[in-house]
């Protein structure tokens, strides 16, 4: 497994800047959509859920199975989840 090689910004306390590359096969490897999208889904993560989702889109590494696992994790759920996760899926 790589390691995410990261550097400080000294003119922002706590923050990193990681490479693009290591990022989404950080994502990849800890399977970390698998992850959030499984057992009991909350609403404030999807919303969080799109902001990576939209990242993966645009660099080109989304993967068709993280629909169907949006998808899947929408059935059955309150309505406030289902119209998240679907609200997260447009704007992808």
């Amino acid at each position: 497994m790589n390691k995410i090689k990261y550097k400080r910004i000294n003119y922002q306390r706590n923050s990193i800047v990681i490479d693009e590359k290591l990022f989404i096969a950080w994502i990849h490897e800890r399977k970390l959509i698998e992850y959030v999208l499984s057992g009991s889904v909350h609403i404030e993560i999807i919303k969080r859920l799109d902001v990576i989702l939209k990242f993966l889109a645009k660099s080109k590494a989304m993967k068709k199975e993280y629909l169907q696992l949006m998808w899947a994790a929408s059935e059955g759920k309150h309505e406030e989840i289902t119209r998240s996760i679907y609200d997260t899926i447009l704007n992808i």
